[in-house]
């Protein structure tokens, strides 16, 4: 069989949109932008419906004698290095500019315009939780039907989100049972901003992400509900903060892995650059790494700037660090046309399309999942809908660890990163870039892999306990026909039953496939009579060689 190639990259952003009239740039001289570029709340009745703004850090520290704040100003970019650039020339510090210190009222001034502006009006009626959804998209609902994954829930498990903060007792987050103000299943919190263990959320984005993980609701479950929560904040409520925030949670995550059973990290932000190829930066580098040496996946949101970038091929980081998962989203489902502020445009939607604001590269991007919208908790009790980057990779995370809790129970042990990695790209549904996709941005016509979470599910529990299903055989029995009228068996018959396994889930691996073939005429049996064929067109070469005379074909 001739190998076939599969470009593994994909890459998406988040949603941002801002000004009525024009992009709204995001200028952030403290560091981890909450996303003020993001249409954070348009209120329609008494549903909040928004667009993700994918947090975005910067790298200037904040001091103790320093109280610079974000800077949000119509017309003014945020000065980063150049995206070509080698990762050497990445500075720590950013220039001082002029700050403007924003209130509440500041933070939401210009997020008035629809994100929906050509489609359909999102009512109430229309908004679609993840449980009719992104769940159906990811074959979530199939891996939770399917009774070989009974009690895969994430329980036992914690997910880790560093991010806005959490709504502390959300009922999306479990019963709060001795009443002390926090859900049961939030089993730890930090603000590394303030430096208190009151990590509540303001602007609601990691409230959505910890609900699209972990969130126990019937009606708006997380993709793992019985996985325990620790959120870390790593923003200000202006939206502020810097990298040394998120290094410090990071730092604690290592220290406290064993104590929580940490399986999987979400960082949905980004420092609003756009690399393309692997560089560790801003000092988190080396915690990312240590992590994934541990088996604990970070998942990252690739952002938001593909429009912006002028269809430029990237991602932000930490979405380019060579030890994360980093995930690019997709439309959930049919949401009519959407435009946004800073220029990209949908002209219509539909399930697995590519957001026209996605970031996308062929090598960085680990695997897409549903972007959106996505209906889930917000700061205050209810919910909110979003969409972005962030979402798809909220996703992966609770998906995660799912996969980890299943390793665990049929294996006996973690899944590896890199393993967790592969299985994902060759599980998944290959998407297209540009094949029904209707936008504004230069389409790469790149193949990229949209999570399925029930043939992920399937290859975990194929594999033996040390390595990767690769060493799989199948007796098919003999292949003969016999002919009445000359009383004979007639050679070349074709194998009456039919069988299909998992060969294998490294993409780059090379599979020897040894066919042994018998017929009544001591001939053998050819290759193409027992074909293989590759799902998805996974970067496989098969090798196939017709070996001695037996009366059984193995695969």
């Amino acid at each position: 069989m001739a190998e076939e190639e599969i470009v593994r990259d994909n890459q998406i952003a988040l949603t941002i949109i801002m000004s009525e009239t024009q992009p709204q740039s995001l200028l952030d001289i403290n560091g981890l932008d909450l996303g003020i570029q993001s249409n954070w709340e348009l209120e329609s009745g008494d549903k909040t419906i928004t667009t993700d703004g994918l947090p975005v850090i910067s790298e200037k520290q904040r001091s103790s004698a320093d109280n610079w704040s974000l800077v949000a100003e119509k017309g003014i970019s945020s000065p980063q290095p150049d995206r070509k650039s080698d990762p050497s020339s990445v500075t720590r510090n950013k220039p001082n500019l002029e700050p403007k210190n924003l209130v509440e009222e500041d933070f939401f001034a210009d997020s008035v315009k629809p994100i929906y502006a050509q489609g359909k009006n999102v009512s109430s009626s229309e908004i679609v939780p993840p449980s009719n959804g992104a769940s159906p998209l990811m074959n979530l609902s199939e891996f939770r039907a399917d009774s070989r994954f009974a009690g895969i829930n994430g329980q036992g498990f914690t997910v880790v989100v560093l991010d806005t903060g959490i709504d502390r007792d959300h009922p999306f987050f479990g019963p709060d049972s001795d009443k002390n103000g926090v859900a049961d299943r939030i089993v730890a919190q930090y603000d590394f901003a303030s430096k208190d263990a009151d990590a509540s959320d303001r602007s609601g984005h990691g409230s959505h992400m910890s609900s699209i993980i972990a969130s126990s609701d019937s009606q708006y479950p997380g993709v793992a509900p019985g996985a325990n929560i620790i959120h870390l904040k790593v923003f200000e409520d202006d939206g502020g903060g810097s990298f040394q925030y998120v290094e410090e949670a990071l730092q604690w995550v290592v220290a406290n892995l064993d104590n929580y059973n940490i399986a999987s990290v979400n960082l949905s932000f980004g420092d609003n650059g756009n690399y393309n190829e692997p560089i560790r930066s801003y000092g988190i580098d080396d915690e990312i790494e240590t992590l994934a040496g541990n088996d604990v996946a970070v998942v990252t949101a690739a952002g938001n700037n593909f429009y912006a970038s002028q269809s430029d091929r990237g991602v932000m980081y930490p979405a380019a660090d060579p030890n994360v998962i980093s995930v690019g989203a997709v439309y959930s489902s049919d949401v009519g046309s959407v435009s946004y502020s800073n220029g990209a445009n949908a002209n219509s939607t539909g399930a697995d399309r590519i957001m026209p604001i996605s970031q996308r590269h062929e090598t960085l991007t680990s695997i897409f999942a549903p972007g959106g919208p996505i209906a889930a908790a917000n700061a205050d009790g209810g919910t909110m809908t979003l969409q972005g980057t962030s979402q798809a990779a909220a996703h992966v995370t609770g998906a995660i660890a799912l996969a980890q809790q299943l390793a665990v129970r049929e294996l006996g042990r973690r899944l590896s990163v890199g393993e967790l990695e592969n299985l994902l790209a060759s599980t998944g549904k290959s998407i297209i870039d540009g094949d029904d996709e209707q936008d504004n941005v230069e389409n790469t016509g790149l193949v990229f892999k949209r999570i399925d979470m029930n043939a992920l599910g399937k290859a975990i529990a194929s594999m033996d306990n040390n390595n990767s299903p690769a060493s799989a055989k199948r007796q098919f029995g003999r292949a003969t026909s016999y002919d009445p009228l000359t009383g004979t068996n007639t050679a070349g018959a074709r194998l009456s039953e039919e069988d299909s396994f998992l060969l294998g889930t490294d993409t780059e691996s090379f599979e020897e496939v040894l066919i042994d073939g018998y017929s009544s005429y001591g001939g053998i049996v050819r290759p193409n009579s027992l074909p293989v064929t590759t799902i998805d067109g996974l970067n496989e070469s098969l090798k196939i060689v017709v070996g001695s005379l037996d009366s059984s074909a193995v695969l």
